[in-house]
């Protein structure tokens, strides 16, 4: 997110303060909703900050937030989100990019942390990283899942489909105990723990690098 997405996101925070409990309870849920727009960030936060201005212009004359923006909140945030410029090829792959770049920073941050503690446990050398396939299996289903529930949790916002939800999941813990029965626990990888925290810094760079330029 660049430097202009958050002075408005903070901004939007603020203004949000002045809402009601049932217009702020809504706000919620767009905001989630929005989360997954094909929009750019700066966009997410003006389509924000517009909801924003209507519901408090409608408090003030007295208005519900249905009054305001009807019962179909995301028909209403659909209609609002069409309006708005989507990302482009270039920018949805810069996204993508970002998002595989944190799940492999996530990844060897938590095998960098464990190494010492499994090697010496193991009778290792305390510094050495040890990927095991079913370190890699692990860390695959973990990631999966987490960017599976954000994305569940930000495009059903306003009606949660608990059957969607359910096979998602399942689907990812059976496609994880498969990899674990079909394929040998064999070692992948050993390096210095200094070299591991090397390339975690240099990808948190490169990640804050497109992130602000996005």
């Amino acid at each position: 997110m660049n430097k202009v997405a958050r002075k408005l996101r903070d901004e939007n925070n603020e203004l949000e303060l002045g809402l009601s409990k049932e217009a702020n309870d809504v706000m919620t849920d767009i905001v989630v909703y929005i989360r997954s727009a094909n929009i750019s960030d700066l966009n997410q936060e003006i389509v924000r900050r517009d909801i924003d201005e209507m519901l408090l212009e409608g408090e003030r004359r007295g208005q519900s937030v249905a009054e305001v923006i009807g019962d179909d909140y995301k028909a209403f945030c659909d209609s609002v989100i069409c309006e708005v410029p989507q990302l482009t090829p270039l920018q949805r792959f810069a996204t993508l990019v970002l998002d595989a770049l944190l799940g492999i920073i996530i990844m060897l941050a938590i095998w960098t942390v464990f190494a010492p503690l499994r090697q010496l446990s193991s009778g290792g050398a305390w510094y050495i990283v040890t990927v095991r396939t079913s370190d890699l299996i692990e860390g695959i289903a973990i990631i999966a899942a987490a960017f599976f529930i954000v994305g569940y949790i930000c495009k059903n916002s306003f009606k949660p489909k608990k059957a969607v939800f359910a096979v998602g999941i399942i689907a990812i813990v059976a496609a994880c105990f498969a990899a674990f029965v079909l394929l040998p626990n064999a070692v992948l990888l050993n390096m210095h723990i200094g070299i591991s925290v090397l390339i975690i810094a240099v990808l948190l760079a490169v990640y804050f690098v497109i992130d602000k330029r996005c």
